[in-house]
């Protein structure tokens, strides 16, 4: 067994794919013999190589969950001989440090997971087993009460192993079966904290030795993972709490004996671990630990620390690690003073000290006093270290945090920093802003960086966040004379600003108490001051978008600021009119304005009489009024409010819309227009203006594109009656020249603004249709329409305004139909004209209009006009919509009505329909004893049918098959009977 499971270990270290495939198949074929994990541990032990004995652990740690089972579980399992003799191994190795460097990790992790799954098969043994090991001086090998460097390494490898194991152990077990470890895990953690406070004596002697951080560690995993226990009369509170205390004395004799910068690294490790443990104990609530004198003696410690993190010694740290060994102590060292900071401060609301009154701490003269911390942060914040501070090295200025501020490891210190920062700013205001004059020395001598603005500035957004009010005052205080000197293209100070009003944009409402939001408001009105520069005020609108919520209190502080805000806002609107961007955000933080806080009457006026003055108007007023629409409808009924004022305004808005040649600016013109319909019982005093400008724009207008003007007319023509009343036989006269000399798309929406206005004013038509007949522009509007084919949009407008106006005064169209046949290709105009005029009016009967239209059909009928099948189907159409009809039955039913989808545009679809019946038109059927049915309509209507059998050859088949199949049986001959006979005709 030991050779066959050797030789597979040695295949798999080849490198060779194939054989390391086949050497774990031979492996996984021969774990199921008994002995084979006995052998595989003997390679692990005596093997000569490394890679070897790796291959054996690494092969062992994989399958090793799925044997250790007890012998009742299905499956293969490890026998307890087996189990033994591993365990024995992996300890005699571990106890006597037989393993070699390179495989000592495997080795540590290899025990520590097969005492994880030990104590899972066979309950708690273990761990007292493990406790045994660690704690009994028997296994360690003391002799005559001293212990030899050998006895030592046993005895730090062996916490080694207890760090490693109960790391494997969180990651095994349940949460259900963590409860029943809290009682032995705190027994190890008395004994790693009695370790602990030993070695804060010896890392003085032997700095180098590493048992701190995994002694640590393993505290901080037992600290994390077990459920707390009372420990109020613990041991491990004694034992912590001693530890914290010998921590600020190790650092005093570190502060003062260390004078060789070469071994600062390693302390500085030491700290670094410290923290880690600190940090977790502070947020875990260990009350009893951090008394008063230890939490006053930990923030002077950590304080002083700060101050030794930010200089760089030669040879401090090593140059690979650079980025890390600092980072992490500074930013815990951070983390633990905002921490004990803020239970102090809790402490002193609460009238008491922190659980107790310690009589062991005495503050040493050297300590950093508070404006010393305000000191450190500062430095931290700026990025520079001042000579001074650290005199007992007598280094040259660092420019450490110069070099490494933008990377983005550093990124936590700026964020903890702040946050420290803030809490003595939030709680001490009063006694951080004088010292802050103090700090001004910490940029003496130094030219500044772009990283010191950076810090600079985070300084600042510090004081802006949690004290707006101060801002203003800090900044002439402190920041302006700190940077004088500064050749920026605005000054520092507003820089800062600037930045400050962004990071209000970003931060978040709900982090931000609500006694703030006033102080921030107020910031806010202090950045928009018309002063500052057009970037800082344009940042502190953007903000004040973004912050603005629910409804302001009515009282006159509130009432002051909301107007100082809206003047100056207003006045930033007028400086940002021919810029997009910043005027969409200055309107959008206006609009929230007045919907959070309210607008007064005062500002409505103020804003449209600003609006009125035409001088000042471009296109940019135009969106800045359709922003502000929503406020001015609301004052609609206000009594003082001036509607006269609103009125003029508008109509000049819309006048300068008229003048300008962007279709996009006319399109807000007739918004306006549609807003000023809000208020037209003001508006006909100043609506004079706006038509006679109508006028001349197109008395004036040239055969050019003219959709700008054409849509504008056609909305303000539909929409107001009294700007039409005053002037609208001029404008009617001016819209008919301009069909006759315009273009198509002129004529187009000119068109449409005349079926608007007669629509807008059906009793007043008459003086309209003599006008428009006086000047033959019917039969003017008919040849357009015969002649402008392929323009749709043209002939559909023509077409309507000509069937709009047959309603009204049919003596012109009947005129109109006779003198068609003058035009070129007359029927097709005719047979479309009325095709159009019935369409658009289905519901319209009347008997003179439907005699009209069949005499007027019967007359093209008769004429001689060639080519003439190209108009037949419509014809047909127009027949079908009114004249086709079905015998009522017997029993006086209602008619009903044939319906089908398809539609007839020439001859070929008529005489290729089926003889089922499906007639191919849309039929609505009218009684055939309506009176309109004269000799003369009989007469035409039998003339169109005769015309139709002709044009079409097979005609008369085609509908007496129709007939047949209808719902009444009815004939082509019953058809012609019953028409003839209704008209009175034999």
């Amino acid at each position: 067994m030991d050779v066959e499971v050797y030789e597979a270990i040695r295949k798999a270290c080849t490198g060779d794919k194939q054989l390391l495939l086949l050497a774990t198949r031979q492996l996984e074929h021969l774990q199921t013999q008994a002995g084979f994990f006995r052998s595989l541990f003997k390679i692990a032990a005596q093997a000569e190589s490394d890679v070897h004995r790796i291959q054996a652990l690494f092969f062992f740690n994989n399958r090793m969950k799925s044997f250790w089972r007890i012998s009742n579980e299905a499956g293969p399992y490890l026998s307890p001989e087996d189990k033994q003799e591993i365990f024995k191994v992996l300890w005699e190795n571990l106890y006597r440090g037989t393993v070699p460097s390179a495989v000592e990790n495997f080795w540590y992790c290899t025990y520590a997971r097969a005492c994880t799954l030990e104590y899972i098969a066979n309950g708690a043994s273990i761990l007292s087993r493990v406790v045994e090991l660690i704690n009994n001086p028997n296994h360690i090998g003391v002799v005559n009460g001293s212990v030899t460097p050998t006895q030592e390494s046993r005895k730090c490898r062996m916490f080694k192993f207890l760090g490693i194991f109960i790391g494997h152990l969180y990651q095994e077990i349940t949460d259900e079966k963590k409860d029943h470890l809290t009682s032995d895990l705190w027994n190890i953690g008395r004994i790693l904290a009695s370790r602990y406070t030993e070695l804060q004596h010896h890392v003085v002697l032997q700095p180098n030795d590493d048992q701190l951080e995994i002694v640590t560690m393993s505290l901080v995993s037992i600290l994390q993972g077990a459920n707390d226990p009372d420990l109020r009369n613990s041991t491990i509170v004694k034992l912590l709490a001693d530890a914290i205390h010998n921590f600020s004395k190790l650092f005093a004799w570190f502060k003062e004996k260390i004078k060789d910068p070469t071994q600062t690294a390693q302390y500085l490790n030491y700290f670094q671990l410290c923290s880690q443990l600190h940090i977790l104990l502070v947020t875990r609530n260990y009350d009893r630990i951090f008394e008063y004198d230890n939490t006053q003696a930990l923030l002077d410690t950590y304080s002083q620390l700060l101050l030794i993190c930010g200089a760089r010694v030669e040879n401090c740290y090593n140059p690979a690690d650079e980025s890390q060994l600092p980072k992490r102590l500074v930013v815990n060292s951070l983390v633990v003073c905002r921490l004990l900071l803020a239970r102090y401060i809790d402490a002193e609301k609460n009238g008491s000290k922190i659980l107790g009154v310690g009589s062991r701490y005495t503050a040493p003269s050297h300590n950093p006093t508070p404006g010393q911390l305000v000191q450190v942060l500062v430095t931290y914040l700026l990025g520079v270290q001042p000579v001074d501070v650290l005199h007992y090295w007598k280094q040259e200025p660092i420019e450490w945090f110069h070099r490494h501020w933008n990377n983005d490891n550093n990124a936590s210190i700026s964020h903890h920093a702040l946050e420290l920062f803030s809490l003595l700013l939030e709680h001490y205001p009063e006694k951080v802003i004088p010292l802050l004059n103090e700090c001004k020395e910490l940029a003496s001598g130094f030219e500044p960086s772009e990283t010191v603005l950076r810090r600079m500035d985070g300084l600042y957004v510090a004081l802006a966040i949690k004290h707006p009010r101060l801002a203003p005052l800090t900044l002439s205080t402190f920041f302006r004379p700190l940077f004088p000197f500064l050749k920026r293209p605005w000054p520092f100070i507003e820089i800062m600003e600037y930045r400050a009003a962004w990071v209000l944009v970003k931060q978040e409402l709900a982090t931000i108490s609500d006694p703030v939001h006033c102080q921030i408001y107020n910031l806010l009105d202090h950045l928009l001051t018309p002063t500052k520069p057009l970037v800082v005020r344009l940042a502190a609108t953007e903000a004040l978008r973004r912050w603005l919520f629910g409804q302001f209190p009515q009282n006159s502080r509130v009432s002051a600021w909301r107007t100082s805000v809206q003047d100056n806002l207003w006045v930033l609107l007028q400086e940002t009119f021919h810029c997009p961007k910043s005027r969409v955000l200055v309107m959008g933080a206006i609009e929230k304005m007045t919907q959070c806080a309210g607008i007064s009457e005062d500002q409505v006026t103020k804003l449209l009489h600003h609006l009125g003055e035409r001088d000042e108007l471009n296109e940019a007023s135009f969106m800045v009024f359709l922003r502000t629409v929503p406020v001015i409808s609301a004052f609609v009924n206000a009594p003082r409010l001036n509607v006269g004022l609103i009125a003029e305004s508008l109509c000049n808005l819309v006048v300068c819309c008229v003048e300008s040649e962007k279709e996009d600016v006319v399109r807000v013109g007739v918004d306006l227009w549609q807003t000023l319909i809000f208020y037209k019982n003001d508006v006909g005093p100043y609506a004079g203006s706006l038509v006679t400008l109508l006028l001349e724009k197109v008395a004036a207008e040239e055969d050019t594109e003219t959709r700008y003007i054409d849509l504008l007319i056609y909305y303000l023509l539909m929409d107001l009656e009294v700007i039409v009343q005053c002037r609208k036989v001029d404008f009617f006269r001016v819209l008919l020249d301009r069909i006759k000399r315009g273009s198509h798309a002129a004529m187009t929406s000119t068109c449409r603004v005349i079926e608007a206005m007669i629509c807008s004013d059906v009793a007043r038509f008459t003086p309209l249709a003599r006008i428009m007949s006086e000047s033959s522009c019917f039969g003017y509007l008919v040849n357009t329409f015969i002649h402008a084919r392929n323009d749709y949009q043209a002939r559909d407008a023509i077409l309507l305004v000509l069937a709009r106006l047959t309603l009204h005064r049919t003596d012109e169209f009947v005129q109109a139909l006779h003198g068609l046949g003058t035009e070129d290709n007359p029927s097709e105009a005719a047979v479309r004209l009325i095709e159009c005029w019935l369409f658009a009016y289905p519901k319209i009967t009347q008997p003179k209009l439907l005699k009209l239209s069949v005499l007027a059909l019967g007359e093209l009928i008769r004429a001689e006009i060639e080519d003439c099948d190209h108009y037949i189907p419509s014809m047909v159409k127009i027949w079908t919509k009114f004249l086709y009809t079905t015998l009522e039955d017997a029993s006086g039913n209602s008619p009903r009505y044939w319906t089908n989808s398809n539609s007839i545009t020439d001859k070929d679809a008529l005489k290729n329909c089926k003889p089922t019946g499906d007639f191919p038109f849309r039929v609505q059927l009218i009684g055939l004893h309506d009176p309109a049915y004269t000799i003369h309509t009989g007469r035409a209507i039998a003339d169109l049918l005769e015309r139709i059998i002709q044009v079409f050859p097979g005609g008369d088949a085609v509908l007496e098959r129709t007939l047949a199949n209808s719902p009444h049986g009815c004939s082509l001959k019953t058809l012609y009977t019953a028409i003839l006979g209704s008209s009175g005709m034999n």
